[in-house]
């Protein structure tokens, strides 16, 4: 009950629509946000999603760039906290530096050199001294020869790394500093405003089809006859493409104009003819799926702590990549525990060897295994006095995260219950006896978090 509560919550926070209508929505449809956001704009309850706040993660996007080419990639971390650690926020300075000389995909980055040392070894050295899973997420550049490329970074962390980072290539006949500090204005508005693409032509043929659809199932819903359903969604898709194309929108620095009319404008005004040709915009955690903190995800958490003793649920969270797509080693490989400190990786297909041999050491746990054909074994090493108390202190710090998460959904159902009774929507003995019901299985949810927490403890300091 506690997962439903927390997908009601944020189905309001990404429609603003009622929170009985955020329950038939999920209802209608088994739980799932993004059918669900669907039809509640079929109903025309709500007319489009905010940004989804599953796309949430840590770290910075940082950039590096000259007048003429830039330089853009992310990294991420656990934590902010590590993100604001100075050894963390060298070395991605460092690495984007190495990556614009260059011009090195994300693969040739990791293999590249720094300090003498691979760029991928001084990032497992990063993490071990940092104690935090840190990832080269992505990296992209633009170049410019008749024109500039500029950059802007919004929530700076330093001038070259922040939250938000966009580069944009420009044509233009002077690289001036009006231009450059034009351009600069183009990437704020592109920060704030999240354009999809540069204009109509860029767009998804499959996000318009799906937006008309949408849009024709509204207006069927409001009662409007087919001849006239016709002629209405022509100005409506004409609205979701402007509000969706960076030359389409509104220019932030003056709403009475789009920013096409902004680069026209200011071309006209510096007698140079300006053309924005590209731009690319890096929001840290954009698009990655954070992980809900529910017991399940909880005990699997939990579960991948390394012991002492070989337990196959270590393996659960790497990830190999093959075929195209990533995959769970339970999917390539047969995993047995044939001694207590001692796991066997027995890979199905010879050809992914050595994939999962690389997933198993570049993952967090530390773990280099010995290959014998298609035979991993993985030697355990025993825990020392000093490592069992840290592991403790790890357990305690993923508890209090799941307690934290728990206790955050129990206080924002309550603030939605009260706010429905201030509405009328719900009567004071409902609103008392709902409240009861979710004190009730926040104190059941928290219980069963310290069982598991004890359960694990004592799994950690058995010799």
């Amino acid at each position: 009950m506690s997962d439903n509560l927390a997908k009601v919550k944020e189905l309001r926070e990404l429609t603003g629509a009622g929170i009985q209508d955020c329950k038939t929505a999920l209802s209608e449809n088994n739980f799932d946000i993004e059918k669900s956001i669907e039809y509640l704009r079929k109903k025309g309850i709500t007319k489009a999603a905010k940004k989804s706040s599953r796309d949430a993660a840590e770290g910075l996007a940082v950039i590096a760039s000259n007048n003429s080419k830039a330089c853009i990639l992310e990294v991420n971390s656990e934590t902010d906290f590590v993100a604001k650690n100075n050894e963390f926020i060298n070395f991605c300075s460092e690495i984007s530096k190495i990556a614009l000389a260059n011009n090195y995909n994300l693969e040739t980055l990791l293999n590249a050199k720094i300090n003498n040392s691979l760029i991928k070894d001084e990032l497992v050295n990063l993490i071990a001294k940092i104690g935090e899973n840190i990832k080269i997420r992505r990296i992209a550049y633009l170049e410019n020869t008749n024109g500039i490329v500029a950059n802007y970074i919004h929530n700076q962390q330093n001038e070259n790394m922040g939250k938000i980072g966009v580069i944009i290539s420009i044509d233009c006949q002077n690289k001036n500093k009006e231009v450059l500090d034009f351009s600069r204005k183009v990437c704020m508005h592109i920060a704030a405003m999240s354009p999809m693409s540069l204009g109509e032509k860029d767009l998804s043929v499959d996000f318009i089809n799906k937006e008309k659809e949408i849009l024709k199932e509204e207006l069927k819903n409001q009662g409007k006859k087919d001849d006239m359903i016709d002629k209405i969604l022509v100005g409506k898709l004409k609205k979701v493409i402007s509000d969706n194309t960076l030359m389409g929108q509104k220019w932030i620095h003056n709403q009475d104009i789009s920013v096409e009319q902004a680069v026209n404008d200011f071309g006209k005004e510096i007698k140079q003819n300006l053309i924005i040709k590209s731009f690319i915009k890096y929001k840290v955690g954009e698009g990655i799926e954070v992980k809900k903190t529910d017991l399940s995800s909880y005990g699997k958490e939990l579960s991948t702590v390394r012991t002492g003793r070989a337990n196959p649920k270590m393996l659960d969270g790497v990830r190999v990549e093959v075929y195209g797509q990533k995959m769970p080693i339970s999917q390539l490989a047969t995993v047995s525990i044939p001694e207590p400190q001692m796991i066997n990786v027995q890979v199905w297909d010879k050809a992914n060897v050595s994939a999962v041999d690389q997933a198993i050491r570049t993952s967090d746990l530390n773990l280099n295994p010995l290959v014998d054909g298609q035979l991993l074994r993985i030697a355990i090493p025993k825990l020392t006095e000093e490592r069992r108390k840290e592991l403790i202190k790890v357990l305690k710090t993923i508890a209090e995260k799941a307690k934290v998460a728990i206790r955050n959904i129990r206080r924002d159902s309550l603030e939605e219950l009260k706010k429905e009774q201030k509405d009328k929507n719900l009567s004071e003995d409902d609103l008392k006896k709902n409240s009861n019901e979710i004190q009730k299985i926040t104190d059941l949810k928290i219980a069963e978090i310290d069982k598991k927490l004890s359960e694990k403890e004592v799994e950690i300091l058995k010799v």
